[in-house]
């Protein structure tokens, strides 16, 4: 998982240095039993975190210490330990039957250090990049400058007085929620956050403006200009895109750091309502990478009428096709046993729908939620839903629905039923670690081949992204998963944790799943395991993954237990407890099926 690339990068670079000097493969990965050997952290590591753990494996036979306390082992010699930290360098020692290894770990403030004089922080300006956004819409502007500092911003004719907001907190990773604690953690703060807002017509930023900054501070005064420009999208030519990828990937932002929304199939129109870099805001609010997209030429700004729609069957799918003028933006939402669709720019001029549905689609209601937005919802006769997909061809929305498949038997069979295993990370990719250097992708290999062989004894179809040591790519394995479509996926893998995690107290099974329909799956499987092999759970999670997130059919990931705490390491490395765990996975996946 990505909480873990530190690490791996961190061995990646080892790797590379032993190829270099022709050290032996097995020394970096796996130390040996009595060999001292610490994995993390590195020499000179740098991190925001308030705490570091250490990772290693010594002598069985001498004790292990770091800053002369002494840190406790298992019975292959296994150890990890959690230390605080403070601002700046950190020196730590950690001995074992003789041997001194020395090291610094190195906290990196979270908060700006303001400047001493007048003057504005480096890169504090707002926009940082180019902006375009529609008349009498909010624009915010901001800065970071010494306390006490008089701040104002000018666009055209306007000057904006900017304020500073000592309200303002900064918010911890959202990795936080995976270390396991009740409260949030300590969270620094500061001073020096100026702001200040206006509204702009088209008139008054005809063209491409930058944002002049104006700073007073003890008794001098600067003035800087913004990096990013300002421009008011004209109301009388709006821009309208097609979709040209076939699935494109919508966020409430203009970043990769903020949230997913339904992806948009190819062909896709809607109306730019505003840019930021190079993101495009749509019309009903999602954003979407500018590369993805084409400008349609002397386009109207997009709007549908819907009529009636129909359905048609194939084997094992139900098809919902609504037929429109152009083709519209939507959302998709799940619970239980409704299927929602919400279809922007669109209204209803529908009188009919056919409703001699069977016993898989109960009924189709649908209602206009507002002047432009429609939506239809599908009412199920089961709570649990086994995946969908959504295209366009041409202007027709098709929805397809998959039914349940066929009923388990009650003789400890899964005949008839698919199931996709992903064995985590592989080749270049190693994923975590443990105490001794063993990397996660082997490990995840392993049960998941116990696993294929318990699964097929029950009668499963079953199919591996992979069946050695080879790197996959995230994309690669979301593609299988949407070329089989299985009955469900299930991505394994070990877990790790960020720093300022308790690799010594945290151990644990735990799932995560991002759809509706794996949550109920997730949750099972969860407690089948803990409540059958006496394991503690950390928890079940929904996780915005990569093998979480294909809506082709329930998709879920296990992580097994943590590769970092060195007595669940020890469990993870006994073959026999491999084998017990791959037994009860799979009985559990077959209860799963059987339950009502």
């Amino acid at each position: 998982m990505n909480i873990r690339k530190k690490i791996s990068l961190f061995f990646i670079v080892l790797l590379a240095l032993c190829i270099i000097i022709g050290c032996q493969f097995s020394q970096v990965i796996m130390a040996s039993k009595n060999e001292f050997f610490l994995v993390y952290p590195p020499d000179g590591y740098q991190t925001t975190a308030q705490s570091i753990f250490f990772l290693g494996v010594a002598s069985t036979g001498d004790p292990v210490y770091i800053n002369e306390q002494t840190i406790p082992k298992t019975k292959n010699g296994y150890f990890a330990a959690k230390f605080s930290l403070t601002i700046g360098q950190n020196t730590f020692k950690v001995t074992n039957q003789g041997q001194e290894k020395t090291l610094t770990v190195v906290r990196d403030s979270n908060v700006p250090e303001l400047p001493q004089d007048a003057s504005f922080l480096a890169n504090s300006l707002t926009p940082q990049t180019n902006i375009e956004r529609n008349s009498g819409e909010l624009i915010c502007f901001s800065a970071i400058a010494p306390e006490e500092a008089t701040v104002t911003a000018k666009v055209g004719k306007q000057v904006i007085p900017l304020f500073s907001q000592s309200n303002i907190k900064q918010l911890s990773a959202n990795s936080y929620v995976l270390v396991d604690s009740s409260a949030p953690p300590p969270v620094d703060s500061f001073s020096g956050h100026y702001k200040g807002c206006s509204i702009f017509n088209e008139n008054e930023i005809p063209t491409p403006l930058e944002v002049l900054y104006e700073l007073t501070y003890q008794g001098t005064k600067i003035t800087q200009n913004s990096p990013g420009k300002i421009k008011i999208i004209s109301q009388k030519s709006p821009e309208v895109v097609a979709i040209t990828v076939d699935s494109a990937i919508t966020r409430t932002g203009p970043s990769t750091d903020y949230s997913r929304l339904t992806p948009l199939p190819k062909g896709t129109l809607a109306t730019v309502t505003g840019k930021e870099g190079d993101w495009l805001r749509l019309d009903y609010g999602a954003w979407v990478k500018a590369q993805e997209t084409t400008i349609v030429k002397n386009a109207a700004p997009v709007h549908s009428l819907i009529r009636g729609i129909y359905l048609r069957k194939t084997p094992g799918v139900t098809e919902i096709l609504f037929p429109l003028e152009v083709p519209v933006p939507f959302t998709i939402q799940q619970s239980d046993n409704l299927f929602i669709l919400h279809l922007y720019n669109t209204t209803a001029q529908t009188d009919i729908i056919r409703s001699d549905y069977d016993s898989f689609l109960k009924r189709i209601d649908w209602k206009q939620t507002s002047p432009n937005n429609v939506e239809y919802i599908f009412r199920l006769t089961a709570k649990q839903q086994w995946g969908y997909s959504l295209r366009y061809e041409g202007t027709t929305l098709i929805l397809a629905l998959r039914h349940p498949p066929i009923d388990v038997d009650q003789n400890n069979s899964l005949k008839g039923i698919t199931i996709l295993l992903d064995p985590g990370h592989g080749g270049k990719d190693s994923g975590a670690f443990g105490p001794n250097g063993y990397a996660e992708k082997e490990a995840t290999l392993i049960i998941a081949r116990f696993l294929q062989q318990e699964l097929m004894q029950l009668g499963a179809t079953v199919q591996l992204t992979r069946s050695s040591d080879t790197y996959i790519s995230l994309e690669d394995r979301v593609k299988l998963i949407e070329q089989i479509q299985p009955t469900v996926s299930i991505s394994l893998h070990y877990n790790s944790l960020p720093d300022g995690g308790d690799p010594v107290k945290i151990m644990g099974v735990s799932s995560y799943w991002y759809h509706t329909q794996a949550e109920d799956l997730a949750s099972f499987l969860e407690n089948y395991i803990v409540h059958q092999l006496k394991r503690n759970s950390y928890g079940v999670y929904w996780d915005n993954l990569a093998l979480t997130r294909p809506t082709i059919a329930p998709s879920i990931l296990l992580e097994l237990g943590f590769m970092i705490n060195p007595e669940e390491f020890e469990w993870i490395l006994d073959q026999g407890e491999q084998r017990k765990l791959a037994h009860t996975i799979a009985h559990g996946i077959q209860e799963w099926f059987e339950q009502d």
